[in-house]
């Protein structure tokens, strides 16, 4: 009975030896990949990200301009850049700014994470129906470059009484240079997102 009882705790003793051997090769080897694994590659500070945007005209001679926001998110969802906001945000038009609902979702994050409040130092006055131009220099809504990735550019437009419009487009910013056609709807006709070196003003 006695030799049964030390054999059987023996292997006990021997079981939770290589479990724990095994438990630490891998964390080992997780530790070590982690160790291995490259660091993303900075933003390229001669590269911009420029985004053409163009907003449809209306019959409706009635019509407000819309509410426009451009902004970037990360592959995480998170809210990197906001490029524009073309709101009014004093009297009764700032009850609008959330109706563009994304964004507005957005830039509340930034703010309560320690971020600029983007109503304030970004928000400007609305437009007429025609093309814009909005550059990214890679930063942050806090000014640092981020790294090189997958991102996406988000085109949301929201109307009194009007429609409603959320485009987007998912970018790799890398070695290589691109121009991508965003489809339009309702207020924004349409856009591109280019990927290209500075250009001289």
């Amino acid at each position: 009975m006695e030799l049964k009882e030390s054999a059987s705790y023996v292997s006990r003793r021997s079981a939770i030896g290589r479990v724990a051997a095994m438990a630490t090769a891998l964390f080992g080897v997780r530790a070590n990949a982690q160790q291995t694994a490259p660091k993303a590659a900075r933003w390229d500070a001669t590269m911009e990200v420029a985004v053409e945007i163009e907003l449809a005209a209306t019959d409706d001679f009635r019509a407000r301009r819309p509410y426009v926001a451009v902004w970037v998110e990360d592959k995480d969802a998170k809210s990197i850049k906001t490029l524009s906001l073309w709101v009014q945000n004093t009297g009764r038009g700032g009850r609008w700014i959330p109706d563009l609902r994304r964004w507005y979702r957005g830039g509340e994050a930034v703010y309560k994470s320690g971020g600029p409040d983007l109503i304030i130092t970004m928000s400007s006055a609305t437009r007429n129906p025609g093309k814009y131009s909005l550059l990214w220099d890679g930063k942050d809504n806090k000014g640092a470059l981020v790294t090189q990735g997958t991102y996406t550019v988000y085109l949301e437009s929201a109307r009194e009484h009007g429609p409603y419009t959320l485009l987007k487009k998912e970018i790799t910013i890398g070695p290589k240079t691109f121009k991508e056609t965003v489809a339009g709807s309702a207020d924004i006709k349409g856009a591109t997102v280019e990927y290209r070196k500075h250009r001289q003003a």
